[in-house]
């Protein structure tokens, strides 16, 4: 199933299973909406690697070619990779 407004269906749900409200509004598209995403997906890659000390499946997600060579289970690495994948990101949102 796919939403695109929220709002009426989540009012049975949220608060009986989630214990709050939770809504989604579609994408209004645009550079800095793809940007916001980007940005997104990369903090959360690097969440990922921080907190189950290993690297994203890639069954569930794509990883930037960029930071492949850094995905490693070595701690020294994975500190390496997270200095590396900010400063990709920062040359990216600067172009």
């Amino acid at each position: 199933m796919h939403l695109l407004y929220t709002v009426e269906y989540w009012k049975e749900f949220c608060p009986d299973v989630l214990g709050r409200e939770l809504h989604h509004y579609p994408n209004v598209g645009g550079i800095a909406e793809y940007t916001k995403h980007q940005d997104w997906y990369l903090e959360t890659i690097k969440l990922y690697l921080l907190v189950f000390e290993e690297n994203p499946p890639s069954d569930f997600w794509r990883i930037p070619a960029d930071i492949l060579p850094f995905l490693l289970p070595d701690s020294a690495v994975k500190k390496k990779l997270m200095t590396k994948l900010s400063r990709i990101w920062n040359l990216f949102r600067r172009n």
